[in-house]
């Protein structure tokens, strides 16, 4: 055990596996048996008449692992999130602008990794409209699109893109 323990009044009863079971995940499958809550009464009788299943050895041990694994993840998760959690508490710049500049760079960093210049928005879907009008129109099939309703939208800003 690892944490601090009191014997009840009413004794204790040690629970060890057998050797067919690898002790840290049989710990691990303990944990997860819903016990009713009884107050003082024994809770033995619950776990007595709990299925436990039973892997070989060596899968068990590697079940144990990707836990541990996980666990550990998950406290490295939690850290930096906390770390992070207090720089952006002191830092001037808002979580929303780091969002935008984060969003910004990915967008460049994947046109750079498909061999292209990084395009805004309205620059984008100027040049797909241009290469579809050329495919098509050479077929015949191209039909012109409606414009769209524009009434009620916001004002762009300055330069005519919206950076995310």
């Amino acid at each position: 055990m690892n944490f601090d323990f009191v014997a009840g009044a009413d004794g204790i009863k040690v629970i060890k596996p057998n050797k067919s079971f690898y002790p840290k995940l049989f710990y691990n499958f303990i944990q997860i048996i819903q016990l009713p809550d009884k107050g003082y009464a024994r809770h033995f009788q619950f776990l007595e008449k709990s299925f436990i299943p039973l892997p070989p050895l060596p899968e068990q041990r590697a079940i144990v692992s990707k836990i541990e694994q996980l666990f550990s993840d998950l406290d490295n998760g939690i850290e930096n999130f906390k770390k992070r959690s207090a720089v952006e508490a002191l830092s001037p710049v808002s979580p929303k602008s780091r969002l935008r500049r984060k969003t910004r760079s990915n967008r460049a960093k994947l046109a750079r990794a498909e061999g292209r210049e990084y395009e805004a928005a309205d620059v984008l879907l100027a040049r797909i409209l241009k290469e579809r009008r050329e495919k098509w129109n050479g077929r015949g099939k191209y039909k012109e699109a409606e414009a769209p309703e524009l009434n009620g939208l916001s004002e762009l800003p300055e330069g005519g893109t919206i950076h995310i």
